[in-house]
């Protein structure tokens, strides 16, 4: 009787858990948009390129290239703010990098019954990605 019991139990902490409506959600309209982008970058197979040419133009190198070195320009790099936006998403993950570091590191200075483990546990995912 108790094996069944248990069998029955351990049974039901394995049912499959049915999705949210948010989550359905959610689901159907990136699988909407992933084809609505498939459609797009198959009517127009030069998009990708078309973009990539405002942000890096390649050129031939004027002297020989290192392993790892790409001889280019940024198109926009006369433009004052358009410059400084650029470097600034360049060094802003660096800065957040820092930043979350930072808060780990003041999060385990309170150890004992001020520590919060939920806390800490967010910030190393967060440092992970």
């Amino acid at each position: 009787m108790l094996s069944l019991l248990m069998s029955a139990k351990a049974r039901a902490s394995w049912r499959v858990r049915q999705p949210d409506s948010d989550t359905t959600h959610a689901f159907v309209g990136l699988f909407c948009l992933w084809w609505l982008l498939l459609l797009l970058f198959n009517a127009f197979p030069q998009i990708d390129i078309d973009v990539s040419a405002h942000f890096f133009v390649r050129e031939a190198c004027s002297a020989p290239a290192t392993l790892g070195e790409n001889c280019g320009y940024f198109p926009y790099r006369h433009e004052t703010y358009l410059g400084l936006l650029r470097t600034l998403f360049f060094r802003l993950p660096y800065l957040i990098a820092i930043v979350l570091l930072w808060k780990l590191v003041e999060c385990y200075w309170h150890c004992g019954t001020t520590f919060n483990v939920t806390r800490a546990r967010a910030f190393k995912i967060a440092l992970a990605r």
